[in-house]
């Protein structure tokens, strides 16, 4: 809603976003606040760059050649920017069976039919609350239910299961993870409502309570 806001300056002012995210002063030293951003995912994407010595063809590539083909998501991609760095933050587009497929993953500690395609000990490494916001329920890219270690009854949202993982797009759109009931919810529907969390988390707790634990 504000036009000067940094998200909307970097998506509309600037052809590289990672770099507008790199060159914005730290407002608080590392570690020590916790604030949902968009720009720490697209410097992670411009990371990924470098590690793959600058080359642009396996860059673009490496989305489908080291995570969707592995996971049988055939209908997925990842948009650039204009400066031909992948959003990271946003502009992912799948069919609800392929985000399904992206949240099984979850489900298998990052294999598919055996196969390890997310690191060893990634999902229970973004499964942690980062310790600034443990209780703003965020972990590693990745929204959790856990809240801070000393009490844990102050998780953020307390009628769905303490495993539950999510992945929320800004319209509603979710993958929700509950390995409790060996489940992944997936909706891409569109809402533009103010409180879409209350509504995030009374739609899987509705669809759980129609399910038996396994």
């Amino acid at each position: 809603s504000d036009p000067r806001s940094d998200v909307l300056l970097m998506a509309y002012h600037y052809r590289d976003f990672a770099r507008y995210a790199e060159e914005s002063p730290m407002e608080y030293p590392a570690g020590t606040h916790f604030a949902y951003n968009s720009g720490a995912t697209n410097i992670l994407a411009r990371i990924l760059l470098t590690a793959l010595h600058e080359d642009r063809e396996a860059y673009l590539s490496f989305p489908r050649t080291a995570l969707f083909d592995p996971a049988g998501m055939s209908s997925a991609m990842l948009a650039p920017d204009a400066s031909g760095t992948l959003f990271g933050s946003t502009q992912a587009f799948a069919t609800a069976r392929d985000w399904a497929r992206f949240g099984e993953l979850y489900l298998h500690d990052g294999a598919r039919d055996g196969v390890q395609i997310l690191p060893k000990g990634w999902v229970a490494y973004s499964a942690t609350p980062e310790p600034a916001g443990a209780d703003r329920g965020y972990g590693a890219l990745i929204w959790v239910n856990r809240g801070k270690p000393s009490s844990p009854q102050t998780r953020p949202s307390p009628e769905i299961p303490e495993d539950a993982l999510m992945m929320t797009g800004q319209f509603g759109q979710l993958t929700a993870v509950v390995p409790s009931f060996d489940v992944v919810i997936v909706r891409l529907g569109e809402s533009h409502k103010r409180d879409l969390a209350k509504d995030r988390n009374q739609l899987i707790a509705n669809i759980l309570s129609a399910l038996p634990r396994p």
